[in-house]
């Protein structure tokens, strides 16, 4: 990372930024060692432009390059994967803006999962490592955060299981059933389907029917065809 130079606010290479970084970060090892590695992935995906180095996609890239590593070096593979997972979903508290809808805020409420705290303790410390002028931002991203904790205490999830599902529609076993309950947790993000009402279920069916109306089970088939 040493001497690969980044523009926008950072401050000096991704070495030193990454050096700042876990200095600010809390005394917890997976936030200190996420903070070390958050852009370990730049310097394979350095691009020129005209407005500065570009670094697509060096999350994912950071990500699998913090799993190897830190297997290597023997530590237990539950903070591998929850420091590879922080690496993977950094920028997404950086990118907040007030504008963001509810429904992204969703999204990363539930992508985040248990790691939620720790992510924004990286994202604080990956803000104040920089010349970004202060975490006002990521305050009111943790305050629109906690609502939507209030408002799904049991979490996102889908409307219908898989025997409901099966019992509904009559149709036997098959990736249909994994497939429509992607959209109803998706309906779930966007905020499509009433939450805690009594008719939850009825209106998960209606949604479904919007859906999934062109599906049909060919003879022979198990489950409904792919589209």
């Amino acid at each position: 990372m040493a001497g690969v130079e980044q523009g926008g606010y950072h401050l000096g290479d991704v070495f030193l930024h990454s050096a700042l970084a876990v200095e600010r970060a809390p005394q917890a090892r997976v936030v200190r060692l996420a903070a070390l590695l958050h852009d370990v992935g730049k310097p394979g995906t350095a691009q020129p432009s005209p407005s500065g180095p570009t670094f697509h996609r060096h999350q994912q890239v950071g990500a699998e390059i913090a799993r190897r590593l830190l297997r290597r070096l023997r530590l237990p593979n539950s903070e591998v994967d929850r420091v590879a997972r922080l690496v993977e979903l950094h920028m997404h508290p950086i990118q907040y803006r007030s504008e963001w809808a509810d429904s992204a805020v969703r999204r990363l409420w539930h992508r985040a999962g248990d790691l939620l705290p720790e992510l924004l303790q990286l994202a604080r410390a990956d803000t104040l490592a920089s010349g970004y002028p202060g975490t006002a931002q990521l305050d009111e991203l943790e305050r629109r955060l906690e609502a939507v904790a209030r408002e799904n205490p049991g979490g996102l999830r889908p409307a219908l299981g898989g025997a409901q599902l099966k019992a509904w529609r009559g149709w036997p076993d098959g990736p249909w059933i994994g497939r429509a309950q992607r959209l109803l947790l998706e309906a779930a993000v966007q905020g499509e389907l009433p939450r805690g009402a009594e008719d939850l279920e009825e209106a998960a069916r209606a949604y479904l029917e919007r859906r999934l109306s062109e599906w049909r089970p060919r003879p022979g088939e198990r489950g409904m065809p792919s589209a």
